[in-house]
């Protein structure tokens, strides 16, 4: 009877691992942004791995348009390497923006990819690097 339950456990943990990895690499349904400039907000809990919100996390861009993230709390700012897009089409326009607390990429929409991974790096104020945080953007 222990080895069954033993096996059961291994099972039901191997199941709920790959769910979590499956979640991680599979960002979901975008959420849609409105025409214009795209805002996302991007909201630092610390500097540790996996206290990085952004909202919307998968976002889903219906045109050629800006996108803007901005950073809070003021404590935190972007990197001036703040938002690397893994596509084609998007440049930075300008870039980092209000001494790091926004930054600002174009995306002219050629990238059709399902979901283009980006990374958001984010220092505290004063230097010191946060870990980065990856989520995502879909082409419409």
């Amino acid at each position: 009877m222990a080895h069954s339950s033993t096996l059961a456990l291994a099972l039901t943990t191997a199941l709920l691992t790959s769910c979590a990895s499956l979640e991680r690499s599979f960002p979901g349904q975008p959420t849609p942004c409105s025409p214009g400039i795209c805002d996302i907000r991007v909201k630092v809990i610390s500097c540790q791995q996996n206290n990085v919100e952004v909202t919307p996390k998968h976002v889903g861009i219906p045109g050629a348009q800006n996108i803007r993230w901005t950073i809070e709390p003021d404590d935190y700012v972007f990197a001036n390497d703040g938002i690397v897009i893994n596509g084609s089409g998007f440049t930075n326009n300008p870039g980092s923006i209000q001494q790091g607390r926004r930054f600002m990429v174009h995306d002219n929409h050629q990238d059709k990819t399902p979901a283009i991974k980006y990374s958001v790096h984010v220092l505290r104020a004063g230097g010191a690097e946060c870990t980065r945080y990856d989520p995502f953007i879909s082409n419409q």
